[in-house]
């Protein structure tokens, strides 16, 4: 039973963070809907496979998140470096369950950090949680947010100044909440966990401003 949640509830979180792909990159589901459900179910695989598999839950997120920007690549057949700068996407959701829906629950004394990283019922709360609000999040931003114009196409010149300057960015905040989530789950210092919380809401309040910026 346990293994059934885990790839429905996986399935779920890719089906989700790809409606906030195209949410917030102008695209239309549907548009790519073979390829949306290929990417889910290999994700969820991959996700099942160093769970079960391997016994490397803990760097699970790492490498789903490499994998999730190789297939924007590979499948999608988006240019490289777009798919690295969509691959924010991925972050934004990490983010958005980590720091602001585990930290209501928490408030709400529902759970705890401790009980969602021993697995079991809080877990899956955790994360039913986060794919309710993360649906919502993506049908606000697609009605309210013109998005970023991405174009389609691996050939596509990667040359406007803008462009370079959002990947530094997305660089920069997947680095810093790959390292915030690292020292999370190493029970490291908190003073550390929240500079790299700080510095990485920073940016992405940055990449919000642009997004809104562009629908003016």
């Amino acid at each position: 039973m346990e293994i059934i949640l885990l790839v429905v509830g996986s399935v779920l979180e890719y089906l989700v963070i790809f409606a906030l792909v195209f949410s917030i990159f102008k695209f239309g589901f549907r548009e790519f809907w073979p390829e949306v459900i290929i990417s889910c179910l290999m994700l969820a695989f991959v996700a099942y496979s160093l769970e079960y598999g391997f016994h490397l839950g803990d760097y699970s997120s790492f490498v789903q998140l490499g994998l999730f920007t190789l297939l924007l690549w590979g499948v999608f057949k988006f240019n490289i470096m777009y798919a690295i700068l969509m691959s924010s996407t991925f972050v934004i959701y990490g983010f958005w369950q980590v720091f602001v829906v585990l930290n209501v629950l928490e408030w709400l004394n529902v759970l705890t950090l401790d009980q969602v990283l021993s697995g079991g019922r809080a877990h899956y709360i955790l994360q039913g949680s986060t794919i309710v609000s993360a649906f919502v999040l993506a049908k606000l931003i697609d009605l309210n947010f013109a998005g970023f114009d991405v174009p389609h196409g691996r050939n596509v010149i990667f040359k406007k100044r803008n462009n370079y300057f959002l990947l530094g960015l997305v660089v920069c905040l997947l680095f810093l909440f790959s390292m915030g989530y690292y020292l999370m789950l190493t029970k490291a210092d908190s003073i550390d966990i929240l500079v790299m919380l700080a510095l990485s809401l920073i940016i992405m309040m940055v990449l919000g401003y642009l997004i809104a910026r562009r629908n003016r």
